[in-house]
């Protein structure tokens, strides 16, 4: 038997997965754990598996995982927090802030996306702390078909109580919240606006539209440092902006480059491309010589585990001219 909890890196993941690991228990007396991230590592970890059911647990599943999993018709439960906790989140558990965090908040929510409204999944968010526990246990129950007799309900709850912060005898007494201050609250605030789009994953629905703004992007003077403002197109040719290795569920997006040129009076092609593992689009434009603008093109994301970027090159060296980049904005039909 299997039951598979995937979910986001994030205190209400961590209890979840704690009241199933603690079902298994009950039910079946042990389990083989698995928490795998591809295909290889899952085929791998069950090799040895015998004939114990299993528990499989995933926070940023491949494709090859989660088609899996659809084509099983496997019941999963799917913890979901919203970009701002999970910022929260890592900053305490992985020490991760700033971009980084942000990132690994978005690779975690897109490689979830298409798991977490399949029609299989039980989706568990933050609303849910709320739910008594023994409600939890016969949810979970009835989703993954397993049924317990009332002295093994019993010692299920009882072992829950003692898990729960206080002996609440709800989900949220099962919650470890991060500590006061362990994220930054800029970084904190920057995430809710840049993975917005994501927050209707919450409710239900596909994530759809995102606003990427300056800030999370790079430049190349000096290498790697978010942009700020114009950039000066003086130079030799080469890629002036870059980023933001954000991750976007699989699927057809288009992306619309808003900026602004000015004082480019040699003239200059500005080329844009994205960028995976591969170039997955390519294209260029002429620069005017002053003015605001926008150009859009399309992409295709296929592996949501793999980072995204949108890089910007001036073709041609430059003896004068200036950029300035009002943001990025991905969106896709619903």
């Amino acid at each position: 038997m299997l039951l598979t909890v995937l979910g986001t890196p994030s205190p209400l993941t961590a209890a979840v997965l704690k009241a199933v690991q603690t079902l298994a228990e009950v039910a079946f007396g042990s389990y083989h754990w698995v928490a795998a991230g591809t295909a290889e590592d899952l085929k791998t970890a069950l090799a040895d598996r015998g004939t114990k059911p299993v528990v499989l647990f995933g926070d940023i599943p491949s494709t090859e995982i989660t088609t899996m999993l659809a084509a099983s018709q496997a019941p999963v439960v799917v913890a979901l927090e919203s970009p701002a906790t999970i910022v929260s989140a890592v900053a305490q558990t992985r020490k991760l802030k700033g971009l980084p965090a942000m990132r690994f908040a978005s690779q975690s929510l897109a490689t979830l996306h298409d798991a977490a409204l399949s029609p299989r999944a039980a989706r568990i968010v933050h609303a849910a702390t709320n739910m008594p526990l023994d409600e939890l246990v016969a949810g979970l129950g009835r989703h993954y078909g397993l049924e317990l007799d009332q002295p093994k309900r019993e010692r299920l709850l009882g072992k829950l109580q003692k898990l729960a912060r206080g002996g609440q005898m709800t989900l949220g007494g099962l919650v470890r919240p991060p500590e006061a201050g362990a994220a930054d609250a800029g970084d904190v605030a920057l995430a809710a606006r840049a993975l917005s789009g994501f927050e209707l994953l919450l409710v239900g629905q596909r994530a759809r539209h995102f606003a990427w703004e300056p800030g999370i992007f790079l430049g190349a003077r000096p290498h790697g440092e978010p942009i700020d403002g114009v950039v000066e197109l003086i130079g030799g040719r080469r890629c002036f902006v870059f980023g933001p290795f954000f991750h976007l569920p699989k699927g057809a997006w288009t992306a619309t480059v808003d900026f602004e040129v000015s004082d480019n009076i040699s003239g200059n092609v500005l080329k844009i491309d994205v960028y995976t593992d591969r170039i997955v689009w390519e294209g260029g434009t002429p620069l005017p010589r002053d003015g605001r603008y926008t150009c859009s093109f399309e992409f295709v994301v296929d592996e949501p585990r793999i980072p995204l970027q949108i890089r910007l090159f001036n073709d041609q060296g430059a003896i004068e001219g200036r950029f300035e980049l009002f943001g990025i904005t991905v969106s896709r039909d619903a």
